[in-house]
């Protein structure tokens, strides 16, 4: 039996070994199985609509942004990024983070990655050179 249906019976006092319920029982019961439901249909919108709202920020943003995972892969790149590298942002997924390593200088590259192991993050300001003739300030 589904651990949600459990609880429901749970809360209205009837056993889950019982043979028959009666149509009050099954009218109640029926009437918490469409409440929590309802609640957990609600919860999901609310969560994809603000997944939404997050997914348009970071697309959005001028700022060039990269998230990676705890392998220092890129699982996230949003498309100031890959306008600053010159890249389409599809071509980064997957990426080791160290192909930054040679467009920042050493103090800035040991910043980032004293920051990262620290907290988890880095957030600020960098200069880039993608290639020999362009610098960027991202």
């Amino acid at each position: 039996m589904h651990s949600l249906l459990k609880q429901q019976l749970k809360q209205l006092s009837i056993q889950k070994d019982e043979k028959s319920i009666d149509n009050k029982q099954f009218r109640k019961l029926l009437k918490q199985i469409s409440k929590t439901y309802q609640h957990h249909d609600t919860q999901y919108y609310n969560l994809l609509s603000s997944t939404h709202v997050l997914q348009t920020v970071f697309q959005e943003a001028t700022e060039g942004i990269i998230i990676e995972d705890d392998q220092r892969k890129v699982i996230h790149v949003n498309t100031a990024m890959g306008r600053i590298l010159h890249t389409s942002p599809d071509a980064l997924l997957g990426q080791h983070s160290d192909f930054l390593s040679s467009m920042i200088d050493e103090e800035t590259k040991a910043n980032i990655y004293a920051a990262m192991e620290t907290k988890g993050c880095w957030q600020g300001e960098v200069e880039i050179h993608p290639n020999p003739t362009t610098d960027i300030y991202c």
